[in-house]
């Protein structure tokens, strides 16, 4: 931070960069919730790696990403005491990291489905086809509330309500098959919950 001020107290600086952070990591994470569950993700108090020796694919060992960004927040409006720099440069930041964080995230979920071979390829095909074939492919989990938990889509924008038009347009019998498919992922994932906890259970001496 550059040692020009407006603040007469250093702790009065400190407050400002502190509530600008905290602005920033606010708005960062309520675009991150729109992707990803916030129970799913995880916080760490230090360290910058972390293993999985359960990993069936081998690649138990991974590392933290960093995302950064740089704005500026100049003496002059600050001084002016106008709020709306300050908002407009923690969107900016919030903005940034978030698009650094996409595009991680893109490239790290093409890296493991290529390496666990959950591929779809739709090409020449109708959507619908293709959604019912990702469905079949998926390692199906329950909820907190005990009912399936579907994956979360990530479409392009502008693909988003052609795609979705092609979903409601593929009629009941699409509709029924889609509804088996999912009574017998729920099945899948309640036999896979009892023998997760079958293998925690203690058993009498």
């Amino acid at each position: 931070m550059n040692i020009k001020t407006p603040f007469l107290q250093k702790k009065l600086s400190e407050a400002y960069m502190i509530g600008f952070t905290k602005d920033v990591g606010d708005r960062s994470a309520q675009m991150r919730n729109k992707l990803l569950d916030s129970r799913n993700v995880l916080r760490f108090q230090h360290g910058r790696k972390w293993e999985s020796p359960a990993n069936e694919f081998g690649d138990t060992s991974t590392e933290m990403t960093h995302h950064s960004s740089i704005t500026e927040l100049h003496l002059k409006d600050v001084v002016r005491g106008d709020p709306t720099v300050t908002f407009w440069a923690a969107m900016t930041v919030s903005e940034q990291m978030h698009a650094s964080f996409m595009d991680s995230m893109i490239s790290t979920l093409n890296r493991s489905t290529a390496h666990s071979g959950n591929v779809v390829n739709a090409g020449g095909r109708p959507f619908p086809e293709a959604f019912a074939e990702m469905l079949e492919m998926i390692h199906p989990s329950l909820g907190d509330d005990g009912e399936l938990l579907l994956p979360t889509m990530l479409v392009h924008p502008s693909q988003g309500p052609k795609l979705a038009a092609e979903l409601e347009a593929a009629g009941p019998e699409f509709e029924r098959r889609i509804d088996e498919l999912k009574a017998r992922k729920k099945l899948e994932a309640e036999e896979n919950e009892t023998a997760r906890v079958n293998r925690f259970e203690r058993r009498p001496n």
